[in-house]
């Protein structure tokens, strides 16, 4: 009621102790303490000011309170959508379960949000649509044969959109409107999403609405549509795919829907956080003075896809945070360095969200900012004449993506906030964690930085590894060998290998290659084969320019994948995207073949094997006989034997 009431009213109760006196009757002994302070400042002298400030603290107590519970949705409730709500009855999923632990440990009274006072660490505004509002849609449009289907995802996503949600969901979706004048995300959290035993990562829908229509019917229109098109992905080719693999029954899956305040701020014609990124507890691939359990973080500007997509980022160790491989001289800091970002479109008059999460993102060139806030807490400067970085956003030079005011120069505790964080969620867990966040820059610099988590997750266990061992000397018996691997044990019955052609590579050629693979891997498939998959480039990664662009589907029999380097490629294994999480996940083994001594591929013995199929750029080879491959958990080393 504080915005209604009258100036003069409103300032007869801030000169008494009225207001103090009916908040401790109820308890508030904190916020009465806090109010009867504020309200005795000289500033408190209009009434503009009083109304923001009571505005401001009692929204902070309402917040502060429903951290630590779940408060069921009010469609009559005139506040803004805050805290954590939900509509249903049914399960949040995994994703959801992971932000309530999280939203139950970050509060203004926990020890981590107290130690680093000067940025605010928080989880967004959240909303879940429970698994029987999935469980009734089913239903009631007769939808569940898709968990069975063979159909295409735009054939599946067009008999969601076809069908009508419940009536009561509609009111309620209505109701988020009126209150959330802001951009949306809509996320999946399923059932196996997250879970402690397999846990998804990026193979369900996610939409980010910019929800700024003049027209509240025109934005409820593409909320429900982004939620119809997060419960038709529960079907769809890739999930099925990766069940599959994971030994989970289709129709065992349920789906709950998230919808979050997306992190960020206008920029120009976009919208995005200043910064996204991933972090984890366990690091595969240490380097230099890093130990596995120092953790690993991947950081980009803009929306998180740059990271969880695979493409270009940088990678930091939060406890050696300038210590950075990637960046080890000026050609490499030139060659890795971010180029492009993304962010939500907020220009357009709708997104008409389709099967492709894309629609409403839009890539921009990382000299398109503008903001002079932004650029200097994550750009330094080349400058060519004297071949050189400089530090800071200076003219007459090139602004490259570096981070050197976070991680050389703490301008952001962050790398000291993701060891924190990972370590409470680690303690919580009892596993190692996976964390998404996004940081917000306020404008102008009015006011602390703001870092959100958006996900926390298990990593897959690595268990207890039984001993592979592998001699030096076998090498020479090797056709391939890696110092560089992920898991553990022996495999004997391999006979089928698919590498990318090294003779001709083109890495234009990319999206055509991955096409080739899969249809190689489909007619292994309905053999029952499983293959070692070879080829250059990071796997999996959206930029065509870094690697194959392979989706889980066209993959699905992988039971080895080797990464080769290739001179048109640099890119580090990216351990933050949702690709490399589901490697793990899965136990697949993942070899690199670095460009050194000890690492090798035997190319002339392999292109000698018998050819069972072959493409333009790929090729099927079938041997007589099993050979043996082994990896070594321990020392992280891989051998497959002639």
């Amino acid at each position: 009621m504080v915005r209604d009431i009258p100036d003069d009213v409103l300032m007869d109760v801030a000169k008494t102790p009225a207001l103090c006196r009916w908040l401790y009757a109820r308890g508030e002994i904190v916020l009465a303490d806090h109010l009867q302070h504020r309200l005795g400042e000289e500033s408190m002298d209009r009434p503009d000011r009083v109304r923001r400030m009571l505005e401001e603290t009692l929204q902070v107590r309402q917040i502060t309170r429903q951290t630590r519970i779940v408060t069921d949705f009010d469609p009559n409730d005139q506040t803004a959508l805050t805290g954590f709500m939900k509509i249903g009855h049914g399960s949040m999923g995994g994703k959801a379960r992971g932000l309530v632990f999280l939203a139950s440990q970050i509060n203004p009274e926990s020890d981590l949000v107290k130690r680093f006072p000067d940025v605010r660490i928080y989880v967004p505004d959240t909303l879940v649509l429970t698994t029987d509002v999935f469980e009734a849609f089913v239903e009631a449009n007769q939808l569940d044969v898709y968990s069975r289907t063979t159909m295409t995802d735009s054939e599946i996503a067009e008999q969601f959109l076809s069908g009508r949600l419940p009536e009561a969901i509609h009111a309620d979706l209505k109701a988020v409107i009126e209150k959330t004048p802001y951009p949306l995300a809509v996320r999946s959290s399923s059932l196996l999403e997250d879970s402690q035993s397999r846990p998804y990562a990026g193979i369900y829908k996610t939409y980010m609405l910019p929800n700024n229509q003049p027209d509240p019917e025109t934005r409820f229109d593409e909320l429900v549509r982004a939620v119809k098109l997060v419960l038709a992905s529960t079907f769809f080719e890739e999930p099925r795919a990766f069940a599959a693999r994971a030994l989970q029954k289709p129709d065992e899956e349920k789906m709950a829907v998230i919808i979050q305040r997306l992190v960020g701020r206008p920029y120009g014609d976009l919208f995005f956080p200043a910064i996204s990124g991933v972090a984890q507890s366990y690091n595969y691939y240490p380097m230099g003075p890093m130990k596995p359990e120092d953790g690993i973080a991947n950081i980009a500007v803009g929306l998180g896809k740059s990271v969880v997509d695979g493409e270009r980022s940088l990678r930091f160790c939060p406890l050696y945070p300038q210590q950075l491989p990637q960046f080890s001289i000026v050609e490499d800091i030139l060659e890795n360095a971010q180029r492009e970002f993304y962010g939500l479109k907020t220009d357009s008059g709708g997104t008409d969200a389709g099967i492709h999460e894309e629609s409403a993102l839009v890539k921009r060139d990382i000299l398109d900012i503008e903001d002079p806030v932004l650029m200097r807490m994550v750009a330094s400067t080349y400058l060519a004449d004297e071949h050189r970085i400089k530090d800071t956003v200076a003219a007459g030079g090139n602004s490259v993506v570096t981070f050197a005011a976070i991680l050389k120069y703490g301008a952001l505790p962050l790398p000291e906030i993701l060891a924190a964080v990972m370590e409470v969620g680690q303690k919580g867990m009892d596993c190692a964690v996976d964390v998404e966040f996004s940081i917000n820059l306020p404008p102008d610099g009015d006011g602390p930085p703001e870092l959100a988590i958006l996900q926390i997750r298990p990593m897959a266990s690595r268990g207890d590894m039984a001993p592979v061992d592998i001699l030096p000397e076998e090498a020479k018996r090797c056709f391939c060998y890696s110092e560089n691997a992920l898991g553990n044990g022996v495999l004997r019955d391999l006979t089928d290998i698919i590498y990318v052609k090294p003779a001709d590579f083109d890495a234009a050629k990319t999206v055509d290659i991955a096409k080739e693979i899969s249809r190689l891997n489909a007619a292994l498939a309905k053999e029952g084969r499983k293959y070692i998959l070879i080829g250059p480039g990071r796997w999996g990664s959206a930029d065509s320019w870094l690697g194959i662009p392979v989706r889980w589907a066209d993959i699905s029999g992988a039971a080895v994948i080797v990464e080769t380097t290739h001179p048109s490629f640099t890119a580090d294994p990216s351990q933050g995207s949702h690709f490399f999480h589901n490697i793990t996940t899965l136990g697949i083994t993942y070899a690199t073949v670095l460009d050194r001594d000890s690492d090798f591929i035997d190319w002339e013995w392999l292109t000698a094997q018998p050819v069972a199929n072959e493409t333009t750029h790929v090729a099927h080879v079938r041997l007589d006989k099993p050979f043996t491959l082994k990896v070594d958990g321990r020392t992280s080393k891989c051998a497959m034997y002639r």
